[in-house]
């Protein structure tokens, strides 16, 4: 005899998110999983924390409960774990969700893949990943979304920002729509675009209920040299996030633009403390180093930086800061090994040439 599944709260949970009674949908979506097993409570009730910036509850419920969290949960906890920065976790976490039949959490572990530069062709990953039969989702946004993301993905940006300026004008109140819409103008608009999105004021009154916005609007203003206001956001964000090498990273980004290289240095080592194969963290500390003259802590650092990722840009510092501890003969072995693709400056082969003309005259005097 088949077993009769009671959904009746999970249901509730449902209409009530649908009315915006959200306080009422945490309590309907907690009590299914609990009473009725249901996993999509589980999974609702964990979103509806996200929405909340509740990321530490999260992450306990994600450590006591992992083997329950299926489909459309993984979203949450994928937020979490990328705000933490344990981009092992995010990794692991994306390749499950690839192997969802959920369509949007499918279409979004896509695009996240893609951005990490871990899937390199969309269209290959579509084909591949994106079967159109049998893909569920449970709310009608998660497939409004869906179709927003991969228009952008496909590259049908213009329409992808029109879908998202839409879809947030009839929903003001949900978080993600306003990821959505600034991943779409941060990536792919205009510079009219792009301004008009950072002094948006919904935009801006969001940013402070969620990190996740307040991360981006951070990221965008770094890009575009507004170091201060970038900072603003990464000092709060460091304050909820404090294990997080990305945050320490980009904020040593901005003392090293202002050249406040002591400060600098400070933010570098701690994203290393947290993530010890961090190499752009090493290659960063390298260039702070030698700008305040502490050559051989600058070499450390690039030969750090090497070790981990063969950066042709660290291999020629640290050519440069021989050169300037004059020792020539071993900055020239490093410019042997340079690939000859790598452009700068001062060329390898111009460099090369001006110590062999040093050299000469030493033996010449």
């Amino acid at each position: 005899m088949e077993m009769i599944v009671n959904n009746t709260l999970f249901y509730k949970g449902k209409d009530a998110f649908l009315n915006n009674l959200l306080k009422d949908s945490e309590y309907y979506f907690y009590n299914s999983y609990k009473q009725e097993k249901n996993h999509k409570g589980l999974a609702y009730f964990l979103y509806l924390l996200l929405l909340n910036n509740n990321y530490e509850k999260i992450s306990k419920i994600y450590e006591t409960n992992r083997e329950d969290v299926k489909g459309f949960g993984f979203y949450p906890v994928y937020w979490v774990k990328y705000m933490e920065g344990d981009f092992n976790e995010v990794y692991d976490i994306l390749d499950r969700m690839l192997e969802e039949e959920h369509y949007f959490i499918k279409i979004f572990a896509i695009k996240e893949l893609l951005k990490f530069g871990k899937i390199k062709n969309a269209d290959d990953a579509i084909k591949d990943r994106l079967k159109y039969f049998g893909l569920s989702y449970d709310f009608p946004i998660e497939e409004q979304r869906a179709s927003i993301i991969l228009d952008y993905i496909s590259k049908r940006y213009h329409l992808a920002l029109i879908q998202s300026k839409t879809i947030l004008k009839d929903n003001p109140e949900n978080n993600d729509l306003y990821i959505d819409y600034l991943e779409i103008c941060f990536n792919a608009g205009t510079e009219d675009t792009i301004k008009e999105a950072l002094n948006n004021p919904l935009v801006l009154e969001m940013a402070k209920k969620d990190s996740r916005i307040m991360l981006m609007l951070s990221g965008k203003l770094y890009q575009i040299g507004e170091y201060e206001k970038s900072k603003n956001y990464l000092n709060v964000l460091l304050s909820l996030f404090n294990t997080n090498p990305i945050l320490y990273y980009n904020l040593g980004n901005i003392h090293l633009n202002q050249q406040k290289y002591i400060k600098a240095i400070e933010c570098y080592e701690k994203a290393i403390e947290f993530a010890p194969l961090f190499d752009k963290a090493f290659y960063n500390l390298g260039i702070c180093y030698f700008q305040i003259g502490e050559i051989n802590k600058a070499i450390k650092n690039f030969e750090k930086a090497i070790s981990i990722s063969k950066n042709p840009k660290a291999i020629y510092n640290i050519s440069i800061c021989l050169i300037e501890r004059k020792d020539y003969e071993d900055a020239y072995h490093y410019l042997n090994k340079i690939p000859n693709w790598y452009t700068a400056k001062h060329s390898p082969f111009y460099l090369k040439e001006k110590i062999k003309e040093i050299l000469f005259d030493s033996l010449i005097s």
